[in-house]
C-alpha cells in the first residue's frame, strides 16, 4: 500500500473529539476559572458613563463663488478640509480642549475613600438597571421603543464639587501634587509633598509659584474653613495623550460625513463637557485656521501686489526715458507720428530736389550744358571759393536787381540811339526830347538846344547872321548833345557789361547754393532713409514695452480681484463642519455585562485549554486514527470494544495464516481471550502466554529463572507471574527461545499477550519472535507504533457506548471505507480464479 509523509496526516474530527473526552476535566477547570477572572474584572470595574455627540464633518461650502467668479476667482474655497477624524484626535484641538475645561489639573476633597464593597455593589445595580428600566419599567409610548431605557429617578447622582481649580498655568514635564488647606472662607495654604509651604492664596485669585499657577474657585455655597483638598497638575501632553485615548469617533454607515463623538468617564456631566467642547473647539480650530490661512494668502497677495506695482512702475521708467530718448533723437513720441512725418517730409524733400533741379537746369542751361556735380566742380575752380555768403533768397532779389539795372541799362541804350538817330536828322525838334530825358545834363542841353530854336523861329526879330549864329549855336549844342549821347551810350555799354558779369557771377553762385542745398536735402532723405532702417527695433521695442506694461496691468488686476474674492468669499463663506447634535449627560451608566463577559471569559478558557491540548497532541505528533495508520500501510481491524468485538473475526481472518501472534495494548484487556476463543471454535490448538503481571503466585518467569522444571498452566494460558524483574533479559535468553520452539510443535497458535509499550524493548524482543501482530490502540502516537512488525493488524478502541457509536455517521463511514479495503485485497485472488477457470461474463 503507498505510503504518505508525516506532512500530509491531519486531526480528524475523531481526534479532536477523543481529546475533548480526554481533557474534559481539564478544559472545564480552564472554564471555570478564566470565567471567574473575568467576573472578578467586570465586578470591581467602576462604574462609567458614555456622553455621545453627532458632528458633521465635509468641506467647505462657498456661497459666494458666484461672486468670487464674477471678481474673476475660481469660485472655490480657500482649503479643503481633510478627514475630521484625524483633526479631532489632533494634538491642537484636544489641547484646547484641555485648556478650556482646566483638565490639567485634578482637585479631589481628602475624604474616606468608597470601600470595594461599595464599588462592586455600585456595579451590581448598574447591571439590574438597565434590566429593571429596560423591561420592567419600560413607560408606555407610542413612540418609544424596547430598546429605550428610562428611568423615573437618577440611579446615580451626579458628583458634587465645591471648588474648582480654573486658569492653570503648568508647563512642566512632571506632574505636581500639592495640598490645600482652607485656613477660612476665603484664604488657603498650599503646600508641597514633603510638607513644604509654597504660599498662601485667596479664592477667584491666581496662586503663582516657581513651577505654575491656578486659580480656584468656589462653586457651591457650603464651609470650607479647615478643609483640605489635594491638588494634581499634569503637564499637557500626557493630559492631551488620555484624552485622546477615551475619545472614541466613529462615522456613520449610511451617511460617511457625519461623525459619532463619544467620552467615557466616571462623572457624566463631565464626559458630556468633553463631547461638546471637542465639537466647538475642532469648529474654533477650524475658524482659526481659515483666518490663519487666509491672512497668509492676503499677505502673499499684497506683497505679489507690491512687486507688481514695482515692476509696473520699472516698466513705466523705461517706457518714459525710451520715450525721452526717441524724443530727443526724432522729436516724436510714437512710431506712428515719426513714420508720418518722415513720409511727408520725404515727399516735401522730393518736390523741393525737383524744384532745385528745375531750377538749376534753368540757371546751367544759360550757362554749361552737363551734369550738375562737374559743373558745380568747374565753377569752384574758377572761382577759386566754394561760394559766396548769402542766400539763395538774396542771391534771387539781387539778381532781379541786376536784371532791372540791365533793362534799364538797356532802355538808356535804346533811348540814346532813338535820340542820336532823331538828332541826325535836320529838322528833328529838339523839345520832342526833353521830356523823355531825366539825365540833368541832357535836360540842360535839350533846354538850351530848345531855347535856341525858339529864337531863331523868331526870324522876323533876328537878322540873318543872328539867325545864322542861332544855327550855327543850335548845330554846335547838338553836337554836344550827340557826343553827350555817344559818351552816355559809351557808359550804359559798360555798364551793362558789368551787370551781365555781375548776373553771370551771381547765377554761379545761385548754382552752387542750389546745389549745397540740394545736397543737403539729399542728404536728410540718406538720414531719414537709414533712421527708417531702426523702425523694426524700435517698433519691437515699443511693443515689448506695451506688452510688459499691459501683461503686468492684467496681473495686478487678477491680484485685486483676487484679494477680493479671497475677502468676500471668506466673509461669506459658511462651515458645513459644525456639532450636529450636541451632547446631552447620559441618565444611566454603562451597562456592566457581568453576565456576558463572564460567558466570554469561560468560552476562552474553554477554547484556550481545548487549543493547548490540541497543541500538546500537535507537539506529540500524529495520533495513530485509522485514516493515518492506513496512509502508513497498516491493516485496521476496525473498532473494538466490550460490547462491540465484530472486528475480531477480520482480525482472526488477518492473523490465521501465521502461528506465532503477538497481541499487544498498554491497556489489559480480553483481547487475547476473545481472540484464543474464536480460533479454538476452529477446532485449532491455542495457547495463550500472559508476558504481563498476573495475580498468580508462580508463573513463566518461574520457569525461566529455572526454579521449576514444568510449566504452569492454567487452561492453556501460562501466566508470566509476579517477578518483573529482568523480563527483557529472561525473553532474550535461549531456555524461551526453546519453549516456544516446543510450543509450536504442540500448538496451531501461539498468542504472546504483551501490556508494554510498542516502543519498548521487552515489545521488540516479542515482535522478533511473532509471525505477526495484533495491537489495540487507545492513546498512542503514530510515531509510538511505527516499531511494531509490518505485518499488523490494528484494533482501535471504541470509548462510546455501542448503541450511540453505532448510530453515528462516523461508524459507518468507518465500515464503508474498511469493506472497500477488502474488496481491494479480493481483487488479485478473483482475477487469478478468472484466468484458471477462463471465466468471462456474456
Amino acid at each position: 500500500m503507498k505510503k504518505i509523509s508525516n506532512e500530509e496526516f491531519i486531526i480528524s474530527l475523531s481526534d479532536l473529539w477523543t481529546a475533548i473526552k480526554r481533557g474534559k476535566k481539564k478544559i472545564l477547570i480552564a472554564a471555570l476559572l478564566v470565567g471567574a477572572l473575568f467576573f472578578y474584572r467586570q465586578i470591581h470595574r467602576p462604574i462609567n458613563f458614555t456622553a455621545e455627540g453627532m458632528f458633521k464633518g465635509g468641506e467647505k461650502k462657498t456661497p459666494s463663488s458666484l461672486i468670487a467668479t464674477l471678481l474673476g476667482g475660481s469660485g472655490e474655497s480657500f482649503s479643503s478640509e481633510d478627514d475630521p477624524k484625524t483633526f479631532l484626535h489632533s494634538y491642537p484641538v484636544l489641547a484646547r480642549v484641555v485648556d478650556r475645561l482646566h483638565l490639567q489639573g485634578c482637585l479631589v476633597e481628602a475624604k474616606k475613600p468608597p470601600s470595594r464593597f461599595k464599588n462592586i455593589w455600585d456595579t451590581v445595580r448598574a447591571e439590574s438597571i438597565h434590566k429593571i428600566y429596560g423591561a420592567i419599567k419600560r413607560p408606555s409610548s407610542p413612540i418609544l421603543s424596547g430598546n429605550v431605557a428610562i428611568p423615573d429617578t437618577l440611579p446615580f447622582p451626579d458628583q458634587k464639587h465645591s471648588v474648582q481649580c480654573q486658569d492653570i498655568r503648568y508647563d512642566q514635564e512632571t506632574f505636581t501634587n500639592v495640598s490645600i488647606k482652607f485656613q477660612d472662607e476665603q484664604r488657603f495654604t498650599v503646600s508641597g509633598n514633603q510638607g513644604k509651604i509654597l504660599g498662601q492664596g485667596e479664592l477667584s485669585a491666581p496662586f503663582v509659584w516657581e513651577r505654575g499657577s491656578f486659580t480656584l474657585e468656589k462653586l457651591e455655597e457650603r464651609r470650607l474653613s479647615g478643609s483640605l483638598f489635594h491638588l494634581s497638575l499634569i503637564p499637557l501632553e500626557p493630559a492631551t495623550k488620555s484624552l485622546e485615548d477615551n475619545l472614541s469617533i466613529t462615522s456613520d454607515k449610511k451617511n460617511a460625513s457625519l461623525y459619532k463623538i463619544s467620552y467615557t468617564h466616571r462623572d457624566r456631566q463631565l464626559a458630556t463637557s468633553i463631547v461638546n467642547a471637542v465639537m466647538q473647539e475642532y469648529s474654533n480650530y477650524q475658524h482659526d485656521q481659515g483666518e490663519n490661512i487666509i491672512s497668509k494668502q492676503l499677505q502673499y497677495l499684497a506683497t505679489r501686489q507690491q512687486q507688481t506695482t514695482e515692476e509696473l512702475d520699472k516698466i513705466i521708467n523705461q517706457h518714459k526715458l525710451s520715450l525721452e530718448k526717441t524724443i530727443g533723437e526724432g522729436g516724436f513720441v510714437t512710431l506712428e507720428s515719426e513714420l508720418g512725418f518722415i513720409a511727408k517730409t520725404q515727399v516735401e524733400y522730393q518736390s523741393q530736389l525737383a524744384h532745385l533741379t528745375s531750377m538749376m537746369q534753368g540757371l546751367s542751361s544759360k550757362i554749361y550744358d552737363g551734369n550738375f556735380p562737374k559743373l558745380i566742380e568747374k565753377i569752384r575752380e574758377e572761382n577759386n571759393q566754394t561760394s559766396e555768403v548769402f542766400t539763395i533768397q538774396a542771391a534771387e532779389a539781387m539778381l532781379a536787381s541786376y536784371q532791372s539795372d540791365l533793362d534799364k541799362i538797356d532802355f538808356e541804350k535804346e533811348y540814346l540811339n532813338f535820340s542820336l538817330s532823331k538828332l541826325a536828322e535836320p529838322t528833328f525838334d529838339v523839345a520832342t526830347l526833353t521830356k523823355s530825358d531825366t539825365n540833368p545834363t541832357v535836360a540842360k542841353l535839350f533846354a538850351i538846344v530848345h531855347d535856341l530854336q525858339l529864337k531863331l523861329i523868331d526870324e522876323k526879330n533876328w537878322s540873318t547872321t543872328e539867325r545864322g549864329n542861332l544855327r550855327a549855336e543850335i548845330e554846335l549844342q547838338k553836337k554836344f548833345l550827340i557826343q553827350h549821347f555817344e559818351n552816355l551810350k559809351a557808359g550804359a555799354e559798360v555798364q551793362k557789361n558789368v551787370l551781365q558779369q555781375k548776373i553771370h557771377s551771381l547765377k554761379q553762385n545761385a548754382l552752387v547754393l542750389l546745389y549745397n542745398e540740394y545736397e543737403i536735402i539729399e542728404h536728410q532723405l540718406r538720414d531719414l532713409a537709414e533712421r527708417a532702417t531702426h523702425f523694426p527695433e524700435k517698433k519691437f521695442s515699443e511693443q515689448k514695452i506695451a506688452l510688459n506694461t499691459k501683461m503686468q496691468n492684467d496681473v495686478f488686476e487678477s491680484i485685486t480681484k483676487m484679494i477680493e474674492s479671497k475677502n468676500i468669499s471668506f466673509n461669506l463663506e459658511y462651515n458645513n463642519s459644525y456639532p450636529l447634535a450636541m451632547a446631552i449627560p447620559p441618565t444611566l451608566p454603562n451597562h456592566p455585562r457581568i453576565r456576558f463577559f463572564t460567558l466570554i471569559g469561560a468560552c476562552i478558557g474553554a477554547f484556550g485549554a481545548f487549543g493547548a491540548l490540541l497543541l500538546l497532541q500537535a507537539a506529540k505528533g500524529p495520533s495513530a486514527s485509522l485514516k493515518n495508520l492506513r496512509g502508513m500501510g497498516y491493516h485496521v481491524s476496525g473498532l473494538f470494544s466490550a460490547k462491540n468485538n465484530a472486528c475480531l473475526k477480520e482480525a482472526t481472518y488477518f492473523l490465521s495464516k501465521n502461528q506465532t501472534l503477538l497481541i499487544s495494548s498498554q491497556h489489559v484487556s480480553s483481547l487475547s481471550s476473545q481472540l484464543a476463543a474464536r480460533l479454538a471454535k476452529r477446532k485449532d490448538r491455542v495457547c495463550v502466554i500472559q508476558l504481563a503481571k498476573s495475580a498468580s503466585k508462580s508463573g513463566l518467569v518461574d520457569y525461566l529463572l529455572g526454579k521449576r522444571d514444568d510449566l504452569p498452566w492454567q487452561k492453556n494460558v501460562l501466566p508470566w507471574g509476579k517477578g518483573e524483574e529482568f523480563k527483557e533479559e529472561l525473553l532474550g535468553t535461549q531456555r524461551f527461545q526453546d519453549l516456544l520452539d516446543s510450543l509450536k510443535q504442540e500448538y496451531d497458535y501461539i498468542l504472546l499477550e504483551n501490556a508494554a509499550h510498542p516502543l519498548s524493548v521487552e515489545t521488540s524482543q516479542l515482535a522478533a519472535y511473532a509471525d505477526a501482530a495484533l495491537y489495540l490502540v487507545t492513546k498512542e502516537q503514530l510515531s509510538d507504533v511505527s516499531g511494531l512488525p509490518e505485518k499488523t493488524t490494528f484494533l482501535l478502541k471504541d470509548s462510546l457506548p455501542e448503541k450511540e457509536f453505532a448510530s453515528t455517521f462516523s461508524y459507518l463511514q468507518e465500515r464503508k471505507n474498511y469493506l472497500k479495503l477488502q474488496l481491494r485485497q479480493l481483487e488479485p485472488l478473483l482475477d487469478a480464479l478468472k484466468e484458471r477457470f477462463n471465466f468471462s461474463p456474456r
